[in-house]
């Protein structure tokens, strides 16, 4: 806060409360410039704001923490591109029907991607444990006493302590079925290809031979080609998303903005599907931004990075439970685990974003010094989220109708049950 010519008065409030760090302080202004603690020059009636104390989380990061948090950085990259690295091995695994190799892998798979995770975790916390003792990002992951240790008679609170509980274990399961939704999609072009017949993969093709401009290209390419070389590019997208958080990570830790720095370790681990790590640098983010605390962080770039994915996937996904739904019951489980684990991922997203939109234009506003509309980045996630919500809608609309049409097919342009294959399927 400013005061009259004379006087800068400078308040520092960077965490939530109860780790809330406040220092005021006043410099005389003169004839000539200031000087304040960390070496920096700052001209008379310049009305420039600068922290002056580690506690409050200011900028200044000496060498030897630059290359610390360098390292950090690069290992959430390399374990990141790591998840993406074995979705290979899953659709192969899947492609040739080794059913129960896969299964292990992919449990292995995750166990180790958890573990190094809680690694990353432990570095970052004794970096912070050397050069920021008592920042406050460590003290918000450090965590706070236990309710059920504290003498509580009331039934409120015992109400409380239930309440919490039921929330952290569907916390627990729906960040379980998102974590797992990249490689339930890794495998079903591998189911498609083990359980669709010749006529099945005759009636896909003829579906969508008359569509305008693509569906020539996918009619030629097939349901399990159509998936795989989806499942590909949507790969790369995301990959190009996280090399691009990379780049902002690095401008942030050379520029010296430690706020800047722990949001983009937030996104880069988020988009990577690093939900461990994502939600204790979470932490440290919000630890530092009051303004974003307020409304809890967004995922904004995971939702860039996993919308198409999402939505992709489980709208092929329901074409291949649309031409499976007659055949045995085991063969059609793993395509709908995949298609509940898209949607619960998809429905999670989505309605995460929806909740605070409000707040994160306003946050979007203030951080641009602008109106929400002028910012691109808040409406094209608008725009996404449009385009998210229809294909939502119309998945869940073919998804009814697998069960609900005889032809376990719901046409969109004619919102009927679809008769084209009726007696076809009755005959065969």
């Amino acid at each position: 806060q400013l005061e009259p010519p004379g006087t800068l008065r400078l308040l520092l409030c960077c965490a939530k409360s109860p780790h809330k760090y406040e220092r005021l302080q006043q410099i005389e202004e003169g004839g000539k410039t200031i000087e304040d603690p960390q070496g920096h020059h700052h001209s008379p009636g310049s009305r420039e704001l600068f922290l002056t104390t580690s506690e409050a989380g200011d900028d200044v990061m000496n060498d030897s923490e630059v290359t610390l948090w360098n390292g950090i950085i690069n290992e959430i990259v390399m374990l990141g591109t790591t998840t993406w690295a074995s979705m290979p091995m899953t659709l192969c695994l899947a492609w040739y029907g080794f059913i129960w190799y896969l299964y292990i892998f992919v449990a292995l798979k995750l166990c180790v991607v958890a573990l190094l995770q809680l690694a990353i975790r432990h570095k970052i916390t004794s970096i912070l444990m050397e050069v920021r003792p008592k920042s406050p990002e460590l003290m918000a992951n450090a965590g706070v006493a236990d309710v059920a240790s504290q003498p509580q008679a009331e039934l409120g609170a015992m109400f409380m302590l239930t309440f919490r509980a039921l929330k952290e274990c569907v916390v627990f399961v729906l960040g379980m079925l998102e974590a797992v939704d990249p490689d339930t999609d890794a495998m079903t072009p591998g189911n498609a290809q083990q359980s669709l017949d010749n006529a099945a993969g005759l009636r896909f093709r003829e579906s969508w031979a008359d569509v305008p401009v693509v569906g020539p290209v996918i009619a030629f390419l097939g349901l399990p080609g159509v998936l795989s070389i989806g499942l590909l590019t949507i790969t790369i997208w995301q990959i190009r998303v996280l090399m691009t958080k990379w780049s902002n990570a690095l401008e942030s830790l050379h520029a010296h903005r430690r706020p800047i720095l722990y949001g983009n370790f937030n996104q880069m681990a988020d988009c990577s599907s690093l939900l461990l790590l994502a939600s204790y640098c979470k932490h440290m983010w919000l630890a530092l931004d009051v303004e974003a605390s307020r409304f809890g962080g967004m995922r904004v770039t995971a939702y860039w990075a996993r919308v198409p994915e999402m939505v992709f996937q489980a709208w092929f996904t329901v074409s291949v439970l649309e031409l499976i739904a007659d055949q045995d019951p085991s063969i059609m489980v793993p395509v709908l685990c995949s298609i509940i684990a898209s949607i619960v991922a998809s429905l999670k997203s989505f309605f995460e974003l929806a909740w605070i939109v409000r707040p994160l234009g306003l946050w979007y506003s203030k951080l641009n010094h602008s109106p929400w509309y002028a910012s691109s980045h808040f409406v094209y996630t608008l725009v996404l989220m449009v385009f998210h919500f229809l294909f939502l809608l119309c998945i869940g609309l073919r998804l009814a109708g697998v069960w609900a049409c005889e032809s376990h097919e719901f046409e969109l342009r004619s919102l009927s049950c679809s008769d084209r294959y009726g007696i076809a399927g009755q005959q065969s």
